[in-house]
């Protein structure tokens, strides 16, 4: 099964077994309710429960709630006492909607563990944090201050947009922990879901038993400066496997060269496009660049780029506008862009140094153009305060997957957390994106994750799979 985007970010936690119920968390919140009951979700062969639980929006000034959405999928085998905690990414996507996906991917630690999926607060059927789409039907930036001050006159009416920080995450996850009875749980999380993940293992570290991470953006990972670097190294491997491969050097034998024209060609002057219908749109530089690190994120997208980008050389930059028109559209459905803004507004873009805006985004193709982006759509939102530990070391048992092509969450940045982690192990996807969908080795990661979880350290582990990892054939015509 292919792996999910990196905007659907996932936590598994271990918790223990309870039947449908009502249960009272007084020392969260007097007004806090669990409530569950038997569901049937389509694609889940095996006992589920949904429910809610209700916690205070604002801790510190206590009046409205949010009603969290669960679902509980119970472990087949009895006697179980342990759960997985999936936290999805984005941030702002939910987790429910990948309890099939991750159900069936992991089957066999679905055996002996209850997976237990929480939409974050701003997310899914969690008091979501929506902005309407931008009218425009071109490529319009996807932040700016224009429209986040839009989206927040409209937001405030029905929440507190300083209260959906990472910070209030973590402390939603631990109320769900103390209602469902759990003691140690197991983290899981992708993307910016390593976060709440790390930040939770920070914070209660007597009851986080492991924690997975898979593409890691934790406390301290400031999005987007990142981006600019990863992209070049993830498309500098994407070219260097093209022309590795016969059958892809022999149709792109200029690509390397085709590339820098593709963006030199920008550099003056934006392209006209028709991304709908008969309407032409200004296709930038920048633009190019973001729809490049998009197709980067999976390789089985990032096989489509040595013919878009050799198509862009020649003049025709309509077909990889669209395909960026597509992703976004896809993004905007899917991801809360309120939450993604009250998390980065308050605990990303405050920190970012003019020094380090310049430092990495120097000589790269992105430049500081996603960065710039952000800083004006924060400037335009409220910033909230979130509390996401020390800095310190985690002593949890940890693995860590990361591609060696991740253009999100770069294998250097990965290396850094690492080095954090003494109980931990880093696995390197050899060719492999931000997500590992098409690479023949879903069986590999999931057996991996499977034997550390059980064993409760990462020495039981064989990564010696992830050597099988094969990027899937480049399109060619």
């Amino acid at each position: 099964m292919r792996r999910l985007r990196s905007a659907l970010v996932l936590v598994i936690v271990g918790t223990l077994g309870a039947s449908a119920c009502l249960v009272k968390d007084q020392a969260e919140n007097p007004a806090a309710s669990l409530s569950l009951a038997p569901c049937n979700l389509p694609g889940i062969d095996r006992s589920t429960e949904c429910g809610t639980l209700s916690v205070a929006e604002n801790r510190e000034r206590p009046g409205r709630t949010v009603a969290l959405r669960l679902v509980v999928v119970r472990a087949t085998q009895p006697g179980n006492r342990e759960a997985v905690f999936f936290m999805t990414g984005g941030p702002g996507s939910a987790a429910t909607v990948s309890a099939r996906g991750l159900t069936w991917e992991h089957a066999a630690l679905a055996a002996t563990h209850d997976f237990v999926f929480v939409d974050q607060r701003g997310t899914g059927q969690s008091n979501p944090l929506q902005c309407a789409p931008p009218a425009d039907p071109g490529l319009p930036p996807m932040f700016s201050a224009e429209s986040a001050a839009a989206c927040r006159k409209e937001l405030e009416r029905s929440a507190d947009l300083l209260a959906y920080t990472t910070g209030d995450a973590v402390a939603d996850l631990e109320a769900v922990r103390r209602a469902l009875g759990y003691g140690r749980i197991n983290l899981h999380g992708s993307s910016y879901g390593t976060r709440p993940a790390w930040a939770y293992a920070a914070q209660f570290p007597q009851h986080a038993r492991t924690i997975v991470l898979h593409g890691p953006a934790p406390p301290g990972f400031l999005i987007p400066l990142p981006f600019a670097q990863g992209l070049e190294i993830a498309l500098n491997g994407v070219v260097a496997d093209c022309l590795d491969d016969e059958a892809c050097a022999e149709r792109f034998p200029t690509l390397k060269a085709d590339v820098e024209v593709a963006f030199e060609r920008l550099t003056s002057a934006p392209a006209r496009v028709k991304v709908d219908g008969s309407t032409e749109s200004a296709f930038t530089r920048g633009e190019l660049s973001e729809a490049v690190r998009y197709l980067l994120y999976s390789a089985m997208d990032a096989r489509r780029l040595p013919l878009l980008l050799t198509q862009a050389a020649a003049g025709d930059y309509t077909p990889i506008a669209r395909s960026s028109a597509n992703y976004r559209r896809g993004l905007m459905r899917s991801l809360n862009m309120g939450m993604y803004l009250s998390v980065t507004c308050a605990e990303d873009i405050p920190f970012l140094k003019e020094s380090d805006i310049e430092a990495t985004s120097r000589n790269t193709k992105l430049g500081d153009y996603r960065a710039r982006q952000q800083i004006a759509a924060c400037s335009a939102w409220p910033r909230g305060t979130s509390r996401l530990g020390d800095g310190a070391a985690l002593r949890v048992p940890a693995l860590i997957q990361v591609g060696a092509y991740d253009p999100a969450t770069p294998l250097e940045s990965a290396r850094q957390f690492a080095a954090m982690l003494p109980n931990g192990r880093m696995v390197v996807v050899p060719h492999g994106a931000h997500a590992f969908g098409g690479m023949g080795i879903d069986d590999c990661l999931a057996k991996m994750t499977t034997t550390f979880i059980a064993a409760g350290n990462t020495a039981a582990v064989d990564d010696s799979c992830v050597t099988q990892a094969r990027r899937p054939p480049f399109v060619l015509q």
